[in-house]
């Protein structure tokens, strides 16, 4: 199915856009669509192709800036796995499976993607063979926890419901963190020597830390995210990266809105998800 814009006026009668201007990206983006094409919501809602959950706000606004115009061209909307409060990101993983038919991307680092991979595609396979019993059982026991295989575990629980699971496809990224994809001179603050600005060397250190971290404090050892390792690096006095949500916030969505106006660079990561994206819608 192709969607394509359709203009009636009295002053041109009907005419045909082949250049695609519904846009599902943001708020903003979807109540200008539905005005200029006198849509409800709900109606919208069903021109979507492709739905891409993402793990978290700040991934929503920098994938909604970055890959904007393959977001675009595949009608795509995006959903992150954690919505602030949980009922309504639950109730959205249930409106994803029985509100449409569309595939349904996930978007999560590698490390988790290779470990929920084989999970889903063992509840998908006990969902076939019939054995819905077990497989509702594999993801109550299998995706708990944290709030994105929460997420998850209800997405698996409607998808049994109603033989959706199969659309459902996951896409790892490399970097630990979706700041990692947005420029080092719009994100960062210069804190350290030239040879250390680059992103390797920064997630090299970070990962090292953690470690370091782990070997050290054993059992009581809990992650820290990039972000968190940032505002102190390399001292408190002169933080790469904010530490308060405002300002880190507000630091993410500037840094995304100047680096798509400017063009810049993408990582390959964020070329291949476009490309992925694209090709499910």
């Amino acid at each position: 199915m192709s969607v394509i814009r359709v203009d009636n006026t009295v002053e041109r009668g009907t005419s045909l856009d082949i250049h695609n201007t519904i846009s599902l990206i943001d708020s903003t983006s979807r109540r200008r669509s539905e005005q200029e094409l006198g849509l409800t919501p709900a109606e919208l809602q069903s021109l979507m192709k492709v739905a891409v959950v993402v793990e978290g706000l700040h991934d929503e606004v920098v994938f909604s800036h970055l890959l904007r115009k393959e977001l675009n061209a595949a009608v795509a909307g995006i959903f992150p796995l954690r919505g602030g409060a949980k009922a309504p990101t639950l109730l959205e993983a249930k409106l994803l499976i029985d509100g449409s038919a569309v595939p349904i991307l996930v978007v999560l680092d590698n490390t988790v993607q290779e470990e929920i991979e084989p999970i889903w595609t063992e509840i998908v396979s006990l969902a076939e063979a019939g054995d819905m019993e077990k497989a509702r059982a594999l993801a109550d026991e299998k995706l708990r926890g944290v709030d994105e295989l929460t997420y998850l575990k209800e997405l698996a629980r409607a998808g049994i419901e109603s033989d959706g699971l199969g659309r459902v496809r996951f896409f790892g990224v490399r970097r630990p963190d979706v700041i990692c994809y947005l420029p080092e001179d719009l994100i960062l603050n210069r804190c350290a020597a030239d040879q250390d600005w680059e992103w390797d060397k920064l997630i090299e250190d970070f990962l090292g830390a953690e470690q370091a971290r782990k070997i050290q404090q054993g059992k009581s050892f809990r992650p820290r995210s990039i972000k968190k390792f940032l505002s102190s690096h390399p001292s408190s006095s002169n933080p790469c990266f904010p530490a308060e949500t405002k300002l880190v916030n507000e630091a993410i969505e500037a840094a995304a809105v100047r680096a798509a106006r400017a063009g810049r660079e993408r990582h390959e990561d964020l070329n291949e998800l476009a490309a992925k994206i694209l090709e499910l819608s």
